[in-house]
């Protein structure tokens, strides 16, 4: 591996990814069974999708 060269940590990659869709769906999961619209799920939701984006762009 060259000096310059950068390897990403897989296993923080995939835990970003996998916890941003787990809060994604918790957010559907809050909406859908008791309808509770709000600010709670639109956070998890921006939360969920940075952590997913997170996780694949660290990767690159």
């Amino acid at each position: 591996m060259s000096e310059g060269e950068r390897r990403p940590r897989w296993g923080w990659v995939v835990t970003c990814f996998v916890l941003g869709v787990v809060l994604v769906v918790l957010a559907l999961f809050l909406e859908d069974r008791w309808a509770w619209q709000g600010t709670t799920p639109s956070v998890l939701v921006n939360v969920g999708t940075t952590l997913g984006l997170a996780g694949v762009l660290v990767s690159r």
